[in-house]
């Protein structure tokens, strides 16, 4: 594996105060934890044209590492060789919008779709955001969280991070950075520049299929007049360095059987030779001098922040698909499903499941973005298969999201009417509600206890309760329910309890008395 002598090369780098750029074999980028040391800028992880969406993380990726060689003097960064000549966006166009609390926010003006956003009902992935009334959410790819901006009228009244699965705020922030969300800015003149440059090659182009944008998610030259790489980002004192795969190998196997540990310790040695355009050439020989030191100098590997989100559950489970099953894909609608096959590309060999759509068209997802599939759950014998070239699953998609939105007003309607109203506060006896605690067989888990808290909140509020609380069969619903029910008695009030059936009323009603 290239990964530890990459990694040593990479360490004995780190007091070259320059930015840096290796440049690795096409389809090798190791799986190397970034940190503030180096950056990664990896290809796009789809071929041309292809109606699919690149990868989020790949997509902030490459535009963490535009803005840390805007940022940073010695920034150093890993990438491919395909990376290293593809357009991108220019340097001069990166735009950088600090923003913080009280400074005044155009709700009329879109910034984040300008700066190459998605809109989304949901942020969860870089490059996504999504506006609600007064309140714009945004993962901005400089962020390990995204963010949330809430306003009153046009004035920013709070910036915190949020959780992607609760979306609850978790950390109030004072000011922010709002960079591209991808390559591809979507300001009135990019999208002229797009549309001419689109008429050479058509005759017939309708207003809307100039606008179609997604087909040239990889191609974001299209969009602007000046030509920039990732190059045009370096300052001109840098060091670039090409990496071949099996010369860095065989140099560093050949020192480790000397006893040697590749580090950083005199300044004396050079592996780089620099370059201009692309006559590019490859570095033959890497030499070093013999050195000591300790190992926690030669190993600079960062450990992986824990991560304390909640488990992530696929909506599809592989091992119940077959041959010829039904599946729906987000943005392409019903499918069948015709497995997985293996696709030679830039980033090399590399999975997709394949889906047949009508006319025979095809659509090949990468694994990495499943969480847009999910198992059809529909009568199969009445199902219509969807077309790539019709509308008629967007116009879908449109409807259910206009019902579910005025689902959502109904239900807003409907908590601003129990916000207003005053509820029943009770506060119970404290003595007589140990006593009846003491009553109960076992000790309560730390869920009880919590769900138990939070019920005799809810109870002491003057604000109606609306709580649900689920748990598997035996889990110890019943005693948070009983106290509950206790504290309601012990304050002059009666409790109704109702079951689904019969024999579970009966159940409870034994229990209770």
């Amino acid at each position: 594996m290239i990964r530890k002598e990459l990694v040593n090369f990479l360490n004995s780098l780190k007091k070259v105060k320059k930015q840096k750029i290796l440049v690795l074999p096409d389809g090798y980028l190791p799986d190397i934890d970034e940190g503030e040391e180096f950056f990664i800028y990896p290809d796009f992880d789809i071929f041309p044209f292809e109606n699919l969406d690149i990868s989020p993380n790949i997509k902030a990726n490459r535009m963490k590492t535009l803005y840390a060689l805007l940022m940073k003097m010695d920034a150093t960064v890993l990438t491919t060789f395909s990376s290293l000549i593809k357009y991108t966006l220019p340097k001069k166009e990166f735009v950088i919008k600090k923003i913080k609390v009280g400074d005044t926010f155009d709700l009329e003006y879109n910034v984040p779709y300008h700066l190459g956003y998605n809109l989304t009902e949901e942020v969860t992935s870089p490059g996504e955001y999504s506006k609600r009334g007064f309140v714009r959410d945004f993962f901005i790819p400089i962020y390990e969280q995204p963010v949330r901006v809430e306003l009153w009228d046009d004035v920013i009244e709070r910036i915190s991070f949020f959780d992607t699965y609760s979306q609850r705020s978790i950390e109030n922030l004072k000011e922010i950075e709002i960079i591209p969300g991808s390559e591809i800015m979507k300001f009135d003149h990019n999208l002229e520049i797009y549309e001419e440059r689109l008429k050479k090659y058509t005759n017939e182009t309708s207003e809307e299929e100039v606008l179609t944008l997604d087909q040239f998610n990889t191609l974001p030259g299209i969009f602007y007049k000046d030509k920039n790489t990732i190059l045009s980002y370096l300052n001109e004192d840098r060091d670039i360095y090409l990496i071949n795969k099996e010369e860095i190998i065989n140099s560093y196997r050949e020192k480790e059987k000397e006893n040697y540990e590749m580090c950083d310790n005199e300044q004396k040695r050079k592996i780089y030779k620099m370059f201009s355009g692309h006559n590019l050439e490859i570095l033959n020989k890497i030499k070093y001098d013999e050195v000591k030191l300790t190992l926690e100098k030669i190993y600079f590997i960062k450990p992986k922040k824990e991560d304390k989100r909640l488990e992530y559950i696929p909506l599809l489970d592989w091992e119940d698909l077959n041959e010829g099953d039904l599946v729906v894909h987000e943005d392409y609608g019903i499918g069948i499903y015709h497995g997985v096959n293996k696709v030679e590309t830039t980033l090399g060999l590399r999975e997709f499941v394949t889906l047949e759509y009508s006319d025979n068209s095809r659509v090949y997802v990468p694994v990495g973005r499943l969480d847009k599939l999910s198992k059809y759950i529909g009568d199969p014998e009445s199902v219509k298969i969807s077309s790539l070239n019709s509308k008629s699953w967007k116009n879908t998609k449109q409807k259910v999201k206009e019902e579910i939105k005025q689902k959502i007003e109904e239900l807003q309607k409907i908590y601003a009417l129990r916000e207003n109203q005053r509820g029943i506060q009770l506060f119970g006896d404290s003595e007589l509600e140990e006593k009846f605690k003491e009553t109960f067989p076992y000790v309560e888990t730390p869920d009880q206890e919590k769900s138990i808290n939070d019920v005799m909140r809810d109870l002491e509020s003057a604000k109606p309760m609306d709580r649900l609380l689920s748990g598997d069969s035996g889990f110890g619903k019943t005693e948070v329910a009983m106290r509950a029910a206790f504290r309601t008695v012990v304050s002059n009030y009666q409790v109704l309890l109702l079951a689904p059936t019969t024999i579970l009323a009966k159940q409870h009603y034994e229990n209770f008395k």
